[in-house]
């Protein structure tokens, strides 16, 4: 038989690329679980793009989250299920960066922020006006909250003999407010044993006259002093009787 020119039948010969890695770096790929990070593998993300746990990470630039889809950073402290403090954005008028940068400093600086409402050296408050509405027996929506140094209170009343509750009797504690068309009688958190202006008694409060601003001033553990405002009159507050 004639097979013509052998020299034009096609190779049967497998074409590869041209493989460099070498045995150990192939190794770094055997193995690896999807979205695990593991001792001298290939990090490889899995079906929702995560990956866990670095240890340690360096970046130059980090960002967490993108323009519409928010992100966070989340560091957790040594003890487990003590909570965490986490890094967030909230949406702002415009398409700005709020950048936090320090000054330059002298040496190592460790800043630390106390519980704003709870430790001494840092207590601010509440920072708007709190509603409260005095109750019959002064509970519920009738009582004062515990929220720092300074709170400016709005109460409203449906009856004069209504109650409204200061808070725990903490020194330097200040409370302003202002009642509209109808008065209240103003308590302290323990009435037998917290005065205000000199006066307890086992059913103690202090008349808050319509359309009156009150100030009252913690100056001991046991002890509130009180000022009240009507039109342009100042005068000192009714201390707390039966």
């Amino acid at each position: 038989m004639a097979y013509g020119n052998v020299s034009n039948i096609p190779s049967r010969q497998p074409q590869m690329a041209s493989v460099t890695a070498s045995a150990a770096e192939l190794n770094d790929l055997d193995g690896v679980t999807d979205g695990t990070v593991a001792v001298s593998k290939a990090v490889v993300v899995d079906a929702n793009k995560d990956v866990g746990d670095f240890r340690n990470l360096d970046v130059t630039n980090l960002d967490a989250g993108l323009s519409g889809t928010a992100g966070s950073v989340d560091v957790f402290p040594t003890t487990a299920s003590k909570g965490k403090v986490a890094i967030s954005a909230a949406d702002s008028a415009g398409d700005t960066t709020t950048t936090l940068v320090n000054a330059s400093q002298a040496g190592a600086r460790t800043y630390t922020i106390p519980d704003a409402l709870a430790a001494a050296e840092f207590l601010l408050g509440s920072q708007a006006a709190v509603a409260r509405t005095a109750t019959a027996d002064g509970s519920g929506d009738g009582t004062i909250a515990d929220k720092g140094m300074f709170q400016f209170i709005a109460v409203t009343s449906a009856g004069a003999n209504n109650i409204i509750v200061l808070p725990t009797p903490t020194p330097g504690t200040v409370i302003a407010g202002y009642v509209g068309a109808t008065g209240f009688e103003l308590r302290s958190s323990s009435v037998a044993t917290v005065a205000i202006n000199g006066g307890t008694d086992t059913a103690g409060e202090s008349a808050i006259a319509a359309n009156m601003f009150f100030l009252v001033v913690c100056t001991s553990a046991t002890t509130w002093m009180g000022l009240t405002i009507t039109g342009t009159t100042l005068a000192s507050m009714e201390a707390a009787a039966d």
